[in-house]
């Protein structure tokens, strides 16, 4: 039967965190949730919003920030989910190649750019940002969905392709046009 290794709480004397919040300030906050607003909430207390805690585990001290509710409990900052959950699955997947595909996301964009430092100088990790076009309607970008399929299934048409696959059919219109793109250009300077 597998191991089954369980997650920490609070009670276990193994990790220690430290909250630069002291127990009236936290009950001050605790009263002040139920009165503000959002914005009247988060505008009082924006000075503590990044302030970073110490967590001691293993007798090791780490740093992270985190957002504090004691009606939601603790909230830690997107980012740092972002790198936890990266490096482990960079742990355990041990790929050969990494090819990210997101928007233009900052704790996506920064999670990657840290876990995958090495990986993206050595050109073993790939990131691609898709952006799209916020002035046009959902009803627009269906019809240029619907158009660029028609396009595609009519180029592979034309190729002489029997596979009616979109993948397929892109995978092969994106290799043609990257056999005939130039990336550089060759600049020759003379010295005379």
């Amino acid at each position: 039967m597998a191991k089954l290794k369980r997650l920490t709480s609070k009670e276990d004397s193994i990790i220690e965190v430290l909250s630069p919040l002291s127990m009236s300030e936290i009950g001050d906050r605790t009263k002040d949730y139920d009165v503000l607003t959002p914005k009247q909430f988060g505008t009082k207390y924006k000075d503590l919003l990044f302030t970073p805690i110490e967590l001691t585990w293993n007798g090791n001290t780490h740093q992270i920030q985190y957002h504090h509710c004691s009606h939601h409990g603790l909230h830690v900052g997107s980012t740092y989910t972002t790198i936890a959950h990266l490096w482990l699955i960079k742990r355990f997947v041990k790929a050969p190649e990494w090819h990210f595909v997101t928007d233009e996301n900052n704790s996506l964009m920064t999670s990657i750019n840290r876990v995958f430092s090495k990986e993206i100088r050595l050109s073993d990790a790939h990131h691609f940002l898709c952006q799209t076009d916020k002035t046009k309607t959902s009803k627009q970008a269906r019809e240029e969905f619907i158009q660029a399929r028609v396009d595609l299934v009519n180029w592979g048409s034309m190729q002489g392709f029997g596979t009616g696959s979109l993948r397929k059919l892109a995978f092969l219109q994106l290799q043609e046009l990257f056999e005939q793109h130039h990336f550089h250009k060759e600049v020759s300077t003379s010295y005379t």
